[in-house]
Order: C-alpha cells, then structure tokens, then sequence
C-alpha cells in the first residue's frame, strides 16, 4: 500500500539525484495532495504520483542518453 510517507521520501530522493526536474517532481505531489483533498482514494493518488515520478525520471534519463550521444 502506497502512502504519502513513502512518495515524498522518493520524491526527496529523486530532487537531491535530478534537482533539475524539482518543479515538475513537486507538481505530482501536489496533484495527489489535491486529488486526496477532493475526495480521491488517498492510497491510489499516491500510488499514481509514484509511478509518475518514476515515469519522469525514465525519460529524464532517456532524454539525456539520447542528447550525450548527439554531442
């Protein structure tokens, strides 16, 4: 069961290792904090912010493999 704990600590994790994509990490989180507010299932918003962060780390990082071997 996914909780708010355990998504901000990834979330925290993954702005200290891309602090590059802070603003867009930090919009997942206040999207599922806004969803619970208005009456989402707190468990399932959370589990949606944590698969979207790691679906932006993904490309983040698939983005950047593509750039390195341009150069």
């Amino acid at each position: 069961m996914m909780d708010k704990r355990t998504v901000t600590m990834f979330a925290d994790n993954m702005i200290k290792q891309y602090p590059e994509l802070f603003n867009d990490i930090m919009d997942f989180i206040y999207l599922a904090i806004d969803e619970i507010d208005e009456g989402g299932s707190p468990s399932h918003e959370w589990q949606l912010a944590y698969r979207s962060i790691e679906e932006l780390i993904e490309e983040h990082i698939k983005n950047k493999q593509e750039n390195e071997s341009i150069d």
